[in-house]
């Protein structure tokens, strides 16, 4: 058997662009949708973590799209943001820093059953989780 390779060095050029995949060929025009920021001070919306993205970005969204600006500043990331359809994320250059938080993972001390209310989790003794400011329970 033999094997033969074409490759082409320059297609043919484009003269019809044409969406692919259901992306349109024109990019919107941005400045004439709604824009919002998010930072930690002076910004439509104020916060250094996920939770304030994740809110501009929805609320960018149920208007139709448009483009949200994380202003200056270190974020710290508990969580993923999803982004949605129409809605452009623009940072502050190398002043703006996301920083993904580690995770923490422990077991179960003790299994657990539909009806339960609550857990127990192994390693960590009730002592030791204290609440962050943000309201997320973490081991201290």
């Amino acid at each position: 058997m033999i094997a033969i390779a074409v490759v082409a060095a320059d297609g043919p050029p484009v003269k019809k662009p044409r969406a692919t995949l259901g992306d349109r060929v024109v990019e919107p025009a941005w400045e004439q949708r709604l824009t919002l920021t998010v930072g930690p001070t002076n910004a439509d919306v104020v916060g250094l973590s996920e939770k304030p993205i994740q809110a501009a970005v929805d609320y960018v969204a149920r208007f139709g799209g448009g483009t949200m600006k994380i202003l200056p500043g270190i974020y710290r990331l508990r969580n993923a943001v999803y982004l949605q359809s129409k809605v452009r994320l623009l940072g502050s250059g190398a002043e703006t820093v996301l920083v993904k938080e580690p995770s923490v993972t422990t077991g179960l001390a003790q299994d657990s059953d539909w009806f339960d209310q609550e857990i127990t989790l192994a390693g960590i003794g009730i002592a030791e989780l204290v609440w962050h400011r943000e309201d997320h329970l973490c081991p201290s």
